[in-house]
């Protein structure tokens, strides 16, 4: 590199890209050596191009990090030795992160690097701002299990698309190229009328404008809109009991909504919700939630592990995924096939 680095700088200099400014070396009237180094400075053209194509941004990889994580039922990160299970499950995660290391991920909307945005503190009951980064260094993943067990949980973590508000995810752009995200819907249910050998047919979330709802100040009853009454259903899969299912699905819908729905408002959801999707009702309350999860999480592993081997870049947001559009007819059929071949039944998808 050495013997090259001349070469270098007079290219550049003839590009307009650098001023150089030559040094020497001589003897003064005293007979004694002076001189002084060469000076390299950018020009304006060079500054411009490093605004506007960040080069290095692009190409930067953070030090190799373990991508599989093991936590216990504190989701405190546990040590473990590698089985074959592991190391095949590391070399898939780490082959998805190989790929986005050569695409640029960004937001199309905006210049910076981070975000700001509100998140409930459980802890706290109340919402805090956090900063997201949206740098190249922070686009990559890791797998987290649950329970100390490879059979719970699952699901891809850490890089920044999952870790940004929904309404930003449909500005991700892939190289400067728009993204389009497609995801299961309504998976979990899917898959527990899976467990029972039957098709889900009709929206599970659905419950009938008027039938149940918020008690307004004029004690009107109004109709539950679709957001509440999926994550009510959600938090009662997740859910061990019928109390933890309500406290789950306050919380959740608040964090999410804002709303600040009264308990018994959410307890009456959830029994429609129950007779709605009555085959499964012995399935709900049961603490399914991290196996299910398990379930998507290898749906995720076999979607993604096709548009690596093609060398496509994919980017997994829970039971979703995000792709150039160029990419989205692929993405559906594979997301089918890896369905079919976990449940034998074809999938309802949402865009």
């Amino acid at each position: 590199m050495d013997g090259q680095y001349p070469k270098i700088v007079r290219n550049l200099a003839d590009k307009g890209l650098v001023d150089l400014v030559p040094g020497y070396s001589a003897e003064n009237s005293d007979g004694k050596r002076e001189g002084r180094y060469t000076r390299i400075r950018p020009t304006d053209k060079l500054r411009q191009l490093f605004l506007t194509a960040r080069p290095f941004e692009q190409t930067i990889r953070r030090d190799r990090q373990e991508t599989i994580i093991i936590n216990n039922r504190d989701g405190e990160r546990q040590t473990y030795k590698d089985t074959a299970k592991i190391i095949k499950a590391r070399k898939a995660v780490d082959a998805v992160n190989d790929v986005l290391a050569l695409h640029h991920v960004g937001l199309m909307n905006q210049t910076a690097d981070a975000v700001y945005q509100r998140y409930w503190v459980k802890e706290r009951s109340r919402f805090e701002t956090r900063c997201v980064s949206t740098t190249q260094a922070n686009k990559f993943m890791a797998r987290v299990f649950n329970n100390r067990q490879l059979t719970l949980g699952g699901r891809y973590y850490g890089h920044w698309p999952g870790q940004i508000e929904r309404e930003l995810r449909p500005y991700i752009g892939i190289d400067g190229s728009y993204t389009v995200e497609w995801d299961y819907s309504s998976l979990h249910p899917a898959l527990l009328y899976a467990q029972i050998g039957l098709e889900i047919r009709d929206d599970p979330y659905i419950i009938e404008t008027g039938v149940v709802g918020l008690r307004a100040k004029d004690q009107q009853v109004v109709g539950w809109d679709r957001t509440a009454s999926k994550l009510t259903l959600l938090a009662a899969i997740n859910a061990a009991d019928r109390d933890g299912a309500v406290l789950g699905a306050k919380s959740k819908i608040r964090k999410d909504t804002g709303i600040n729905y009264a308990a018994e408002d959410i307890a009456d959801c959830l029994d429609l919700l129950l007779i709605r999707n009555g085959p499964i009702r012995h399935l709900i309350h049961q603490d399914k939630g991290i196996s299910l999860q398990a379930q998507d999480s290898r749906l995720a592993e076999m979607v993604m592990g096709v548009f690596t081997q093609l060398m496509k870049p994919i980017i997994p947001v829970h039971d979703s995924f995000i792709v150039k559009v160029e990419d989205e007819g692929l993405l559906l059929d594979t997301m089918e096939t890896a369905y079919q071949s976990i449940v034998r039944m074809a999938p309802l998808q949402d865009g």
